[in-house]
């Protein structure tokens, strides 16, 4: 069902995915934010040290994927979504759940086909083109009304 004639008609070739810069300056002023209260509290100092290097660490893995994404193009075609990265070549999978479309952010759960846990996948607008960002909320619309 995943195969490449099951996609066909507008975006059959994909969206295109880029790093989402603006995402990654508040996700960066909340890490520091997040850093700070690590430090500043009243816990033991080794405790602190922990926390503070788990802040640091989630913080600075969210940036680098915010500003390296994983997937590079994304086809979505009735409930059939196929993922390209470079590194990884293509997954395909169907998408499970009803997605979540905003003008700003959109996000769905997908299902790898013979693999038991689904997985998340979110895209910001500015990772994308104006045109392209609108197909591909339409795409999860309309595969919603299924």
């Amino acid at each position: 069902m995943t195969s490449d004639r099951v996609f066909s008609g507008p975006g059959a070739d994909g969206w295109a995915i880029g790093p989402a810069r603006g995402a990654a300056v508040p996700v960066g002023i909340l890490a520091m934010f997040g850093a700070a209260a690590a430090w500043l509290n009243d816990l033991p100092w080794p405790l602190r040290a922990a926390v503070l290097l788990l802040v640091v660490v989630l913080a600075a893995r969210a940036i680098k994927r915010l500003l390296r994404p994983q997937t590079t193009r994304i086809k979505i075609s009735g409930p059939a979504v196929l993922l390209e990265s470079e590194s990884h070549g293509s997954i395909a999978g169907t998408l499970v759940g009803r997605a979540f479309v905003s003008p700003f952010y959109t996000g769905f759960r997908w299902k790898h086909p013979g693999r038991r846990w689904r997985h998340g996948f979110g895209v910001f607008r500015a990772q994308m083109n104006a045109r392209d960002y609108r197909h591909l909320c339409v795409a999860l619309r309309m595969s919603q009304g299924r």
